[in-house]
């Protein structure tokens, strides 16, 4: 018998500690005689003896039972044979959405089937998935019929894969198992995608033999659809796709669009692999209409690809709460609603704190004036929320910015009103990626605000070097600061298209953050949801989906539309295939076989066995309900005697 966590025996210790306390109850060693009880002395002395016997068992008991817990604790076992006999092999399999190329899998499943057939008794082995991280199908295990039921059984998914930490993680594994053979056995279309972030340079650990199969042949057809957005317009909406040809050189597609279920139009389009084709398709559809879009092409050799998914919830989209002062334009709506069409994450605006909103922009003392809308926009940004604060100056405003600890002061000079030294790697500035500032640096503004305060990270500063723009983490939530509001009598900002549209939108989609899901997302990613806990449905997808419940992230792995519902909030979101998939190209240099190591395996110990073997061992055994069980009856004994032990 061994133990899986052998340092938990050592609280066995605490098992001095009833001894301890019996100890201290010694019987006195000066007698007292009472006349009135000498002839019950006898009987007394008889009774003083059986309950000294049954302190005595009971001291026994306290002491095993806290030995049993102890022993419980630590897992013991009776382990297999852990000498290096036999031999291990894991399977690591391409799950992603490449590998549903038409034959492409079955002519793979075909190939590692000469391995599987060669396991015998007292084998090892197991099957790992790719995508969209590295996850064991079946652990490594000598149940050989288990492994061979999962190869028979696996359909590829519709993630992309990254082959380097399959590869790392299933080396790791054979190295650390006993055996005298350890193959890893690749099965994969050797997508040039997956392998780029592999380093030939750094060989798998010594011992662990590799094998690769042939590259399987290109598709003689494939196109894909990578790309889908909906937007608004003045006469209904727009859907924009985009289709990348890849073979042949030049094709003819047809494309179907499916508007909430019923076909809307079909489109003959021709193909060139050397371009993508952008196609803009009207819909028409009274304003506030929700759309659910299916964009499809006729099957190619990987119809994983040829079908897209699109939707439109103008009550779902991003909420943005503004509540300009009354008597001034409102530029920051127009703003928004200008950045729609040009954008794949549209924002759309609320005026009330009652409605369902992200982020809030305090462009004046439109929100402040109320006590109730103040607190709302407090316990938003407590409970991670983001505000964008535009600072005017006012005395509402510099109140509540002060519970934040930010103070603000007129910047007096006027040749002070310039806004420069701008963080450029900071995300505010993405939108102007690759372009010039000089639409920002032209701004002229007529009156200003410097920021105060200890916690501020300043992005851009006066003339005066006094902060002028500024980033403040609060609680759990974010603020954004600029000291100049969206109005005509501060600055020529808001009148300056180029660089107010585009700065408006970067800073309410950073303000957003992982929080500002798009609508639009990829299968295999990580999307942050808008509640603590909620459901998960499909609406359209390919294949049943069952509805599940999720907690605030989820990972979707199949296309279509889904639907996620936590108390009130509902949201809609198109999932579709990862574009990196569609693409068929193959690694170029078949250099496989430089990952294998030169070095001679290292001779394997007993102690190297005791990891993945021992604690799978452990799993399957009974040993530590048994000690658990015995002590449950030994506690209940213990107590019984206790009880009938005298003080």
């Amino acid at each position: 018998m061994t133990w899986l966590l052998p340092a938990f025996l050592a609280t066995g210790a605490l098992a001095s500690l009833p001894v301890l306390l019996h100890l201290l109850r010694r019987k006195p060693k000066q007698f007292i005689q009472f006349p009135s009880l000498r002839f019950l002395g006898p009987r007394i002395l008889r009774e003083s003896r059986k309950h000294r016997i049954r302190r005595w068992i009971v001291l026994a008991m306290r002491c095993l039972l806290i030995l049993l817990i102890a022993a419980a604790f630590a897992r013991p076992f009776f382990p297999k044979n852990s000498d290096p006999t036999g031999m291990v092999t894991v399977f690591v399999v391409d799950n992603s959405m490449s590998m549903q190329t038409s034959g492409r899998w079955e002519s793979l499943q075909s190939w590692s089937n000469s391995f599987s057939a060669k396991l015998r008794p007292g084998d090892q082995a197991g099957v790992m998935l790719m995508a969209p991280s590295p996850a064991w199908l079946v652990p490594v295990t000598d149940d050989i019929s288990a492994v061979k039921t999962a190869l028979a059984n696996f359909k590829p998914g519709f993630t992309a894969a990254r082959y380097n930490p399959a590869l790392q993680l299933a080396g790791a594994t054979l190295a650390g198992l006993p055996a005298n053979v350890r193959h890893l056995v690749w099965i994969s279309d050797h997508q040039h995608t997956g392998w780029r972030e592999v380093d030939f340079n750094q060989p798998l650990p010594p011992g662990v033999t590799l094998h690769f199969p042939q590259p399987p042949a290109a598709p003689s057809r494939q196109a894909a659809i990578l790309n889908t957005h909906i937007a608004e317009s003045s006469e209904g909406y727009i859907l924009n796709l985009e289709i990348q040809q890849f073979l042949p050189a030049q094709d003819t597609r047809t494309l179907s669009i499916h508007a909430n279920g019923t076909l809307l139009a079909q489109h003959n389009i021709e193909l060139t692999s050397s371009e993508t084709a952008s196609l803009r398709i009207d819909i028409p559809a009274p304003p506030g209409t929700a759309l659910q879009i299916r964009a499809e092409l006729d099957p190619d050799d990987l119809p994983a690809d040829d079908i897209a998914f699109g939707v439109f919830d103008a009550q779902s989209g991003p909420a943005v709460l503004t509540l300009p002062t009354p008597g001034q334009t409102d530029f920051l709506s127009h703003a928004i609603a200008s950045s729609q069409q040009a954008s794949t994450q549209s924002f759309r605006t609320v005026s009330n704190t009652t409605d369902d909103w992200s982020v809030a922009v305090v462009n004046g003392t439109g929100q402040l004036d109320d006590p109730d809308h103040r607190a709302k926009i407090n316990a938003h940004l407590q409970a991670g929320g983001s505000v964008w604060v535009m600072v005017d100056g006012s005395k509402i405003q510099a109140e509540w910015l002060s519970e934040h600890g930010i103070s603000v002061r007129a910047v007096r000079k006027a040749d002070a009103l310039s806004v420069r030294d701008w963080d450029l790697d900071h995300p505010l500035l993405s939108a102007f990626a690759g372009e010039s500032l000089l639409p920002l640096l032209r701004i002229e503004f007529r009156s200003g605000w410097a920021l105060e305060g200890d916690a501020l990270l300043p992005l851009a500063r006066w003339a005066d070097q006094s902060t002028a723009v500024a980033e403040l983490s609060t609680g759990r939530g974010r603020m954004l600061l600029t000291g100049f509001p969206a109005t005509r009598e501060s600055s020529t900002l808001p009148l300056t298209g180029g660089a107010f549209v585009p700065f408006v939108h970067q800073a309410l989609t950073w303000l957003h953050g992982a929080g500002a899901a798009p609508q639009t997302v990829l299968a295999g990613e990580p999307l942050e949801l808008p509640g603590e806990r909620g459901t998960w449905k499909a609406i359209l997808s390919n294949g049943e989906i069952p509805p599940r419940e999720v907690e605030r992230v989820i990972v979707p792995e199949t296309p279509g539309i889904f639907e996620f519902l936590s108390g009130t909030t509902r949201r809609i979101y198109a999932v579709n295939p990862p574009p990196q998939e569609s693409d068929p190209a193959q690694w170029p240099n078949a250099d496989w076989l430089t990952l294998q190591s030169a070095e001679p395996a290292p001779k394997p110990t007993r102690l190297a066995s005791m990891n993945i073997l021992n604690e799978q061992t452990e799993q399957r055994g009974t040993l530590w309900w048994w000690l658990i069980a015995v002590t449950i009856l030994l506690m209940l004994a213990e107590v019984s005697l206790a009880n009938r032990t005298a003080p």
